[in-house]
């Protein structure tokens, strides 16, 4: 797609983080822009924002686990901008808090799956139809991100009560420090801003793989050599 201007893009997890960087980096290539996500306060700060720089914007309240609000959201944007042109099917939690045996329970579990793989499903279901209706064919770009500075960290505040039953144990302090740790590694990450640009750039190319760093990508390879070698993968070990 060598041209965004004038196009429809959807981005859903649009009110913080790489979301509402993406739909501020697509506005400024002078696309529509659909934000959609949980926190509504958040939501309509952002589509303000993007409004205040004259772009079009639009915010519509989606749950991604709910494939009828999906749907709903795409009926919207085809109301509002006619055709849709790009899905940002970017909405997703992170497991948490610690607290010691929280992957043992199953509504963490179905949390976790429901937000980052259902939420996706969800997006392809509802919007590929209409997209391949278009007939300019369909691209598809796959962002692996290492650590971004956002806000995963604090996924919690989004947990839904039926998720959060079991979950109020106190972490311990080895589990704390592995909080902190990871809360430290994503505040000096890459800003989202140089995620989006990487992102518009890999649409615009046609890109299928977008990496935000170099580490990530040898870790890959090492996985891939281990594959064919048919070895134990990097740093694994049978503990004894």
């Amino acid at each position: 797609m060598q041209n965004l201007a004038g196009k429809t893009a959807v981005v859903t997890g649009a009110a913080s983080g790489m979301g509402k960087a993406f739909a501020e980096r697509f506005a400024r290539a002078g696309m529509n822009v659909v934000l959609a996500d949980v926190e509504q306060p958040r939501l309509d700060d952002a589509v303000a924002a993007i409004r205040a720089t004259g772009a079009q914007a639009i915010g519509v309240p989606t749950d991604v686990t709910d494939g009828a609000a999906v749907e709903r959201l795409r009926d919207a944007a085809i109301d509002a901008f006619e055709r849709v042109n790009v899905l940002c099917n970017n909405a997703g939690v992170a497991g948490g808090p610690a607290s010691g045996d929280e992957w043992v329970l199953e509504n963490e579990w179905r949390w976790v799956l429901e937000v980052n793989m259902w939420g996706v499903i969800h997006g392809h279901r509802a919007f590929l139809p209409h997209l391949v209706e278009g007939g300019d064919g369909v691209g598809v770009s796959c962002l692996c991100p290492g650590w971004v500075n956002t806000e995963i960290d604090r996924s919690e505040r989004n947990r839904p009560e039926w998720a959060s039953p079991g979950l109020d144990v106190e972490p311990t302090a080895e589990e704390e420090a592995i909080r902190a740790f990871v809360t430290d590694q994503l505040r000096s990450g890459m800003e989202p801003a140089a995620v989006a640009d990487l992102v518009h750039d890999a649409i615009i190319a046609n890109q299928f793989w977008i990496f935000t760093d170099q580490l990530r990508v040898e870790s890959l390879g090492g996985r891939y050599e281990a594959l064919v070698a048919g070895t134990n993968p990097p740093a694994f070990d049978r503990g004894g």
